[in-house]
This record gives C-alpha cells, sequence and structure tokens, in this order.
C-alpha cells in the first residue's frame, strides 16, 4: 500500500499535492468558521445556523458551475478568479457579522461566500486523474491517485479546524490578599 502512494506522489510531484491540501484547508473552515463568528456576534444560533447554510447551499449550487467554467476557460483563470471574489465575499460577511447586520444580509452574503469558494479538491482530482493517465497510468494507479486525493480532502477537514483556533489566554495568576 505505501509503495502504491509513493508510486502516486512520483507521478503527481510533490508540489501538486502540497498545494491542493494548503488549498483545500480554507473550504473546510469556511462554513464552521462563519457559524462560530455570526453565532458570536448575534447571540442567536439561529442566525448563525441559516448565515452558514446558506454557505453550504452557495458552495453546493455553485461548485458544478465553477467546474464547467474551469473545463471550459482553464483551471488557473477561475481558481485565481474565484479566490479573489471569495476574498471579497468572506471579508463582507465578517464585516456585516462584526457590523451585527440583520438576518437577511448576512445569510445573503453567507451565500455569496459559498458561491464563490474555489473548488480545489475537485479540481486537483481532474487534474490528478489527467496527470497519471498522461504519465501511462493503468486503471488500478488511477484509483490509488484518486484514493490519494480522497485522503487528502479528508485529512484537511480534520486539520483544518483545529489549526485555526487559538490557544486559549493563559490564565491570570491570583493575587494573595
Amino acid at each position: 500500500m505505501l509503495r502504491m502512494y509513493r508510486d502516486t506522489l512520483s507521478l503527481l510531484g510533490p508540489v501538486l499535492p502540497a498545494v491542493s491540501f494548503l488549498g483545500r484547508l480554507p473550504t473546510a473552515m469556511c462554513q464552521l468558521g462563519s457559524l462560530l463568528l455570526v453565532a458570536e456576534t448575534s447571540g442567536s444560533l439561529t442566525t448563525a445556523g441559516l448565515a452558514g447554510g446558506a454557505l453550504a447551499a452557495g458552495q453546493t449550487v455553485a461548485g458544478p458551475l465553477v467546474g464547467r467554467l474551469a473545463d471550459r476557460r482553464g483551471q488557473r483563470p477561475v481558481v485565481l478568479a474565484a479566490s479573489l471574489a471569495n476574498a471579497v465575499a468572506v471579508t463582507a460577511l465578517v464585516l456585516a457579522a462584526l457590523g451585527q447586520a440583520a438576518t437577511g444580509l448576512l445569510v445573503l452574503l453567507g451565500a455569496l461566500a459559498g458561491a464563490t469558494v474555489p473548488q480545489v479538491g475537485p479540481l486537483a482530482r481532474t487534474r490528478s486523474v489527467r496527470l497519471a493517465r498522461a504519465a501511462g497510468a493503468d486503471d488500478r494507479a488511477v484509483a490509488t491517485v484518486l484514493s490519494f486525493e480522497g485522503t487528502l480532502d479528508e485529512v484537511s477537514f480534520v486539520l483544518g479546524p483545529p489549526s485555526s483556533v487559538s490557544p486559549p489566554p493563559s490564565p491570570t495568576p491570583r493575587r494573595r490578599c
């Protein structure tokens, strides 16, 4: 099994898996981060759930459209445009949440943030399969490439949340009277 993953890395090179893994981390955190932010700033779990759900729905609806656009225009320009649009949308969501905006605006901005999430995982899988096929890989090797890509997805969802949580403040020593 380890040999198959080593062969996969030789097909893909070390850079693509590393970059695509790092690109997946924000996707893992976007929904959770928006949910926690809106819950904290609005004081309402309902508002937070609606904004986080809208973000997930936006990502689900727009994902296939982003993929189709990447098929037609190429991955690089689509990912760059989506990344820029997502940065603007997430910034707007954060500012609106910090400004305690109305629920409707937070939901709209959540949907927009979700719709603009760069689809790094699916696009990396597509590129990886293309690279494996171009190198003459058989179906078993392609299946291993897909397994490896799936593992990167799952690990990003496991490591993404803990890596973004700041440590709790250290307790202040109590003075003795």
